[in-house]
């Protein structure tokens, strides 16, 4: 699994937000965001090592995560646990402001502490939970993480630290109360599929086979079509076609670099190839779709860059 040190979550269709670690061996970092854009259109899916929660605080938004669509009404917290495909749909209420937390299991590095976070992780029946809006308590300290984060007062990661494990408390009591027993209930198609995109990945730059995306699954070619069609409706090679062309978005809207580097630093052996794709799942040229990237940086502040 790729560990990386800025989880990009899609606010737009195509265009990735950076929620930015407040320090390399502090590994917890939170952003708030807004967003006009309704659901549509095809999100590629991820999977990421990070837990993730999404509080919103107007409007509604909405996840994917495994195979079930889950709506963020105002006022709810969405958890997703660590390496749970997912991808964000958009929104379903406009305009809507959300935040997002992110954290590497293990950025508060306790063993003991550890062991409890891996019987949470690895039960695939405990892949998201939605938080109602009954008590503060899911929400209060999310708001003290990104008030900190803002301000950065004198000493103030010993604090997000303090509210971070609060919060972590609460989940891991939500998933005791699921699963008292701590049973492994594991899902080994689920865990296929997370290897096969983590392949992906890593992979993207190079040619890719279904064959060599199986493999990495370790199963048949047959299977691994259909756990794609299962999970993220598209074939593999479709899934590495989106993955690619939504890096290329990211780097037309975030770098200066040719539209031939960025084909290639994508995947694409040929431009031609690139820009047909690319017109047919935008609409639009990279030149045009590069204006609109920096129309939005203009006009919206809470853009958070590389």
């Amino acid at each position: 699994m790729n560990n990386t040190e800025n989880l990009k979550i899609e606010a737009e269709e195509g265009f990735p937000i950076q929620v930015k670690y407040i320090h390399p061996d502090l590994k917890i970092g939170m952003e708030e965001f807004e967003t006009n854009v309704q659901s549509g259109g095809r999100r590629t899916v991820h999977v990421v090592d990070q837990f993730v929660w999404a509080r919103v605080i107007e409007g509604g938004i909405s996840f994917q995560v495994n195979t079930q669509i889950v709506h963020v009404e105002e006022g709810e917290t969405l958890f997703i646990n660590a390496r749970q495909p997912h991808s964000y749909k958009g929104a379903f209420r406009t305009p809507a402001k959300f935040r997002i937390l992110v954290a590497a299991p293990d950025a508060v590095d306790v063993p003991f502490l550890n062991r409890k976070l891996q019987a949470m992780i690895n039960d695939s029946a405990f892949a998201s939970t939605v938080i109602r809006p009954a008590s503060p308590l899911f929400s209060y300290d999310m708001d003290i993480i990104l008030d900190l984060i803002r301000h950065k007062p004198e000493e103030y990661e010993f604090e997000v630290v303090a509210k971070y494990c609060a919060i972590l408390r609460q989940y891991c009591r939500i998933h005791h109360h699921t699963n008292p027993d701590e049973t492994v209930r594991r899902d080994t198609d689920l865990e296929s599929l997370r290897e096969m995109l983590a392949f992906i990945g890593e992979h993207h730059q190079e040619e890719i086979t279904v064959d060599e995306i199986a493999a990495a699954g370790k199963m048949s070619r047959s299977k691994c079509s259909r756990l794609f069609r299962k999970y993220l409706s598209k074939s593999p090679i479709e899934h590495v076609q989106q993955y690619r062309l939504e890096k290329s978005v990211y780097l037309l809207k975030n770098t200066t670099l040719q539209f031939s580097e960025i084909a290639a630093i994508c995947g694409f052996n040929q431009q031609s190839y690139f820009n047909r794709l690319f017109v047919r799942e935008y609409g639009m040229t990279p030149k045009q779709m590069r204006k609109t990237g920096t129309d939005s940086k203009k006009q919206n502040p809470h853009h958070s860059e590389e």
